[in-house]
Formats: structure tokens, C-alpha cells, sequence
């Protein structure tokens, strides 16, 4: 959960929620760029992920963690247009079986708490991380997902596993059957785009970098769409009381 910090959505022209993300074209002006040089990649896992809301097993490879990070939010503002909520879960090296990870997750009051808001019909995890692990742990980690493989059948939410080609490669090697098992490859090669690396959402001031964090979190999301509506029908259910009362007496 993102640190509090005492600061209004309206100080920036922000209303709680995903809605309240600016539109990516006019904030970012790499970001026509990158969707333009990566169209029918863009299309085809948006594609994919919306006839997968019951589950599935893709493969994304970047090179850039800066265009990892843009594409992100990319996505989460595309799929929250088809009510598909963008989960993205890092890779924990204190926990390298990413499905038992993945279970527990999913299992959690922060994660089912989404479904509750009643605004999403879907969620989709993106896992991330694999570049922070040491050679060891990656190797651990690919014995694993090779070792588990079948579990993840056991998961009843599309996955989306981001890796930088060298990774990428590693995988196929390491965990020949949990591979076979992928439905999709999706591939963003950064030599594909002039890569500055300012771009994305590092170039925006700190505090904004906080509130997009923040709207963008799962405990705001349900806080913000759960909590507070409930909160507000028991005011207005206790002030229809108090009149109520006053009424008789």
C-alpha cells in the first residue's frame, strides 16, 4: 500500500479512481510513439486478454524497464475501458514459486477486495521482476515454474509473465514444459524505439508520481469504490433515522 499523504485528488485536477488517470497521448509524448511502433502487438495481447478473463498463460519480452513501465499503464488505462482490472505482482526472492505466490495472492482480502467494487469483470496479473533476482535465485525460480507448471491451471486469472529477452531465453531452457505451456508471446524490442530515458512516468514531478501511484493502487481502488459508498449510505441512513425521530417526537 502506497504511504498516506495528506494531499487532495483536486489539487491536481484528479478525481479518485482509475478514471482519474490523464489520457496517455496528451501527457506523454513518446507514448503515440511507442503504440504506433508497437500497434499489432498492443492489439493483439489487448485481444487476448479480454477473450482470456478465466485464465491463461502468456509471455511479454522488453528489454527497457522504462518501456515496461509505460506500457504498463498503457494497458491499465486500455483494459480498465473493458472493466479488466491490471494487477501487477513483483517477484519476491524470498518466495521463488511463483505459482504458490500467485495462490497466495489471489487468496488475499487486497486482491478479492477489487472484484468486490462491482466496476471490474476481469483482472489480470502482470508479474515482473525477474531481472532483480541473482543468477541462483533465477535459476531456482525457472525449476519451479518448470516443476509446478500444472498448478497454474489451478489459477482463474489471465497471467502475464514480463521478462527481458535474455530471461526471456533462460526460461525456454530451464522450464522447456512450463513454456510449452505459454498461449502467447508477445515481444517489444527496444531497438524498435529511439529509447530516452526520461520517458514515461519518471518525467513527471514527484508529488503527481505519487498521486497516479496512488489512484493506481488496489487498497485506494477498493477504499475509494467500496469503502466509501458503504460509509456513505450508513450517514445517509443514519441521518433519515435522527429525522425520522425528530419527526415523531
Amino acid at each position: 500500500m502506497i504511504a498516506p499523504l495528506n494531499i487532495e485528488p483536486e489539487t491536481l485536477n484528479l478525481k479518485p479512481g482509475p478514471d482519474a488517470l490523464p489520457p496517455i497521448a496528451s501527457e506523454y509524448a513518446p507514448m503515440n510513439k511507442i503504440t504506433n511502433v508497437f500497434a499489432d502487438e498492443i492489439r493483439l495481447m489487448t485481444a487476448t486478454l479480454r477473450m482470456s478473463t478465466l485464465g491463461g498463460l502468456s509471455m511479454a519480452e522488453c528489454g527497457s524497464a522504462e518501456l515496461q513501465q509505460t506500457l504498463f499503464e498503457h494497458f491499465r488505462q486500455r483494459l480498465a475501458d473493458d472493466q479488466i482490472y491490471l494487477f501487477p505482482f513483483e517477484i519476491d526472492n524470498r518466495q521463488l514459486n511463483l505459482v504458490k505466490s500467485l495462490a497466495e495472492l489471489t487468496d488475499q482480502a487486497r486482491f478479492k477486495n477489487v472484484e468486490l467494487t462491482g466496476k471490474y469483470r476481469a483482472i489480470v496479473i502482470f508479474v515482473h521482476g525477474i531481472e532483480k533476482l541473482n543468477d541462483n535465485e533465477r535459476k531456482r525460480f525457472f525449476q519451479l515454474l518448470n516443476f509446478f507448471r500444472d498448478r497454474f491451471t489451478m489459477i482463474a486469472y489471465p497471467i502475464v509473465i514480463w521478462a527481458k529477452p535474455p530471461h526471456v531465453r533462460q526460461m525456454a531452457q530451464s522450464a522447456p514444459d512450463f513454456w510449452s505451456w505459454k498461449s502467447e508471446l508477445f515481444i517489444f524490442p527496444t531497438d524498435s524505439v529511439e529509447m530516452a530515458t526520461g520517458f514515461g512516468p519518471r518525467t513527471r514531478p514527484p508529488l503527481e508520481r505519487y498521486i497516479h501511484a496512488l489512484l493506481a493502487d488496489s487498497e485506494y481502488i477498493v477504499w475509494n469504490d467500496l469503502y466509501l459508498p458503504l460509509k456513505a449510505i450508513r450517514s445517509a441512513e443514519a441521518v433519515q433515522s435522527t429525522t425520522t425521530r425528530d419527526d415523531f417526537s
